[in-house]
């Protein structure tokens, strides 16, 4: 059998299709690299805002030409139902909370999906490839041509996250789905609810991989904070555990922390960055307006958040931080964004990734009242970033779809324009 595996999305879906990979190879198939060669083309799939939608879509309908049987994988599946999609006799579609169904299609096998062991790297990827390309390479570049007072500091934090960036590198997933009911989110409903690994076999796996040199670890999950909530356990108790059986020089990034788990395991936070053993840190707040953020759902005070934040800073003054700020949020007013402006003037993120708001059909803010035009999202967006190209802050700015995806390429251009 020849095998076609395919992924376009996040981390968490480079893994799937990595693991998915995997299971095709412990069970005797062949992999290639061509899909007019492929019995089975698999592919994941990314459905977290429009543009991927779309992009996702024109792939897929290239894929369905060819005579393989295709089967879809990922986000897409749970927000676009199939009968939608595709009406044809060589589709098939699993969601991401269901991926050990696979086996129904492959009994044969005598390695059953959930038996392969998870990957630290993603399909094509590296760990270490997913951090330059996310933000860090350009960082590192930028602060080179920095200049001022803080030139001193830049420095020190180049050069100290260089060296991370030469480590050798592995995910760690301790779980995967999320409770949240986020408003704007239509991935709950692809992910499913959370489901923790138990944590003596996270640890286990962690000292293999220690074992086999590696020194760096990136922590990724839905929902990373929430881990245990399900088996009685809490991501707490799993990183001190973790820090006691580490060597000295072993280092982590941890993404997709929501503020509430800042605030809920500040101490076992605050530790372990004041050790170096935590030396970056994601916190998506998704914005500074206590108003935006009730109707997002996202229940927490982030004039809290940001103290704790500051807090860690001064922990450790190398401790890159980031987050995400969502900009055209249904009943977004100036007054709400004048607020972000305030905090981001604080500077206490490093790295800024601002998103359009995306009306996904299957989110709870689909049916909200107040929804802002396409063009008023762009000069929304627009202003953010010249606000940050003012303050000299790091940033990718991701407008509503209606420009080219290639313009995305434009924000590292003016990111160094406002840098020389």
């Amino acid at each position: 059998m020849v095998v076609y595996v395919d992924v376009d999305g996040c981390v968490l879906r480079g893994l799937d299709a990595k693991r998915l990979q995997d299971y095709f190879l412990i069970n005797n198939c062949k992999i290639t690299s061509n899909t007019k060669d492929a019995d089975y083309i698999i592919y994941v799939s990314c459905g977290v805002d429009k543009a991927n939608v779309e992009h996702c879509l024109k792939k897929i309908n290239d894929l369905i030409a060819t005579n393989s049987i295709v089967i879809i994988l990922g986000c897409l599946p749970a927000i676009i139902p199939k009968n939608k999609l595709f009406k044809l006799n060589n589709v098939v579609t699993i969601n991401t909370n269901e991926l050990e169904n696979i086996d129904i299609f492959f009994p044969s096998f005598k390695t059953k999906y959930n038996e392969i062991p998870l990957p630290y790297e993603t399909l094509n990827q590296t760990p270490i490839d997913y951090i330059k390309k996310k933000y860090k390479k350009e960082f590192l570049e930028i602060l080179k041509l920095s200049f001022g007072k803080s030139l001193i500091k830049n420095i020190h934090l180049y050069n100290f996250h260089s060296r991370v960036l030469d480590k050798k590198t592995a995910f760690i997933v301790p779980s995967y789905g999320c409770n949240n009911s986020c408003a704007y989110c239509g991935i709950k409903k692809a992910v499913g609810k959370l489901r923790s690994t138990p944590k003596n076999e996270i640890i286990n796996h962690y000292i293999e991989l220690i074992n086999q040199g590696f020194e760096h670890f990136i922590f990724y999950a839905d929902d990373i904070g929430a881990y245990g909530m399900d088996i009685k356990e809490t991501f707490a108790s799993l990183i001190e555990e973790m820090d006691f059986v580490s060597k000295s020089n072993i280092t982590w990034d941890i993404f997709f922390l929501n503020p509430r788990w800042v605030l809920k395991y500040f101490d076992s936070f605050s530790s372990l960055i004041k050790k170096k053993r935590i030396v970056s840190l994601e916190i998506p707040v998704q914005h500074f307006s206590s108003t935006v953020l009730t109707n997002m759902n996202r229940i927490y005070d982030i004039k809290d958040v940001v103290q704790k934040i500051k807090y860690f800073k001064s922990l450790n003054s190398l401790l890159f931080t980031s987050t995400h700020i969502i900009f055209g949020f249904p009943n977004e007013t100036k007054e709400d964004i004048i607020i972000a402006k305030d905090y981001l003037n604080l500077k206490i993120f490093n790295y800024i990734e601002l998103l359009a708001y995306y009306d996904n059909p299957v989110s709870i803010s689909y049916k909200m009242q107040g929804k802002i035009e396409e063009g008023d999202k762009i000069k929304l967006g627009y202003d953010l970033h010249e606000h940050l190209v003012k303050n000299r802050t790091l940033h990718s700015l991701n407008p509503p779809n209606i420009f080219s995806k290639n313009m995305l390429n434009l924000n590292y251009l003016l990111n160094y324009k406002a840098f020389k």
